[in-house]
């Protein structure tokens, strides 16, 4: 009986309200994953949409520029996700409740605490472990962590930064200029808001970076003369960097 009253209620919903359908069921996502190859399943990690993927990809191949001298300590830097060669890219199916909470940065714990987590929150050193943050405060008591985490690269790295390090510029440019989603998937929410439907597929991510850089490479034949980025299309056009690789 209660079966039969809820598809008389969706087939209501469908008929009066698509729209509610839409807003509030459940659709599957394809999204991708980063990570080192020993790691498996998207519980408490990140994953982003082809535009998004692209833009944690190509932002990955500039980190040597920030972090070669490096005078802060930039999280990013010790990332196992953005650099090293036991690295994959994982395509996956996910079905997603419609309704998302803010983005959480699900990291690999290297230090003991947290990555992005202020004050510092203890973690097992190896495992995964998310924070739900908006810059400068700690957000982790009031993030429902049952929720699909959700952020718009543009709108949260699309900005100039007055003071950082160049790098942090042509980021923006190149957040600006793929755009994208990246999500959230916390253990807490697994079979509640999301549910992993299917791993299509691995492929190395060195192969990946390597076919971007042939791109570019086939772009600068001259040996002589450095290869570079130049992203133009930033709403401030005094602002564009040019990034030598």
């Amino acid at each position: 009986m209660a079966s039969a009253v809820g598809v008389l209620w969706v087939t209501f919903l469908a008929i009066f309200c698509p729209f509610c359908v839409a807003e509030y069921g459940k659709r599957n996502l394809t999204l991708f994953h980063v990570n080192p190859i020993r790691y498996t399943g998207i519980s408490n990690m990140n994953l982003a949409d082809v535009q998004g993927d692209a833009f944690f990809t190509m932002r990955s191949i500039g980190l040597p520029k920030l972090c070669r001298n490096k005078s802060e300590d930039w999280h990013v830097c010790d990332n196992p996700e953005a650099a090293g060669n036991d690295r994959v890219i994982t395509k996956a199916i996910v079905e997603v409740e419609n309704k998302f909470d803010p983005y959480s940065t699900c990291n690999i714990c290297v230090n003991g605490s947290a990555p992005s987590s202020n004050p510092p929150a203890p973690c097992t050193i190896g495992e995964y472990v998310c924070t739900c943050y908006v810059k400068g405060t700690d957000l982790r008591k009031i993030c429902n962590e049952t929720l699909v985490g959700r952020e718009d690269v543009n709108s949260s790295h699309g900005h100039i930064i007055p003071g950082f390090p160049s790098f942090f510029t042509w980021q923006a440019n190149l957040a600006y200029r793929l755009g994208g989603f990246w999500y959230s998937t916390t253990s807490a929410g697994k079979d509640r808001s999301w549910r992993l439907a299917e791993e299509s597929r691995r492929v190395n991510a060195s192969c990946l970076g390597d076919l971007i850089m042939k791109k570019i490479r086939n772009r600068f034949p001259n040996p002589n003369l450095n290869p570079t980025l130049t992203l133009t299309r930033h709403p401030n056009p005094n602002l564009t960097l040019t990034l030598t690789l």
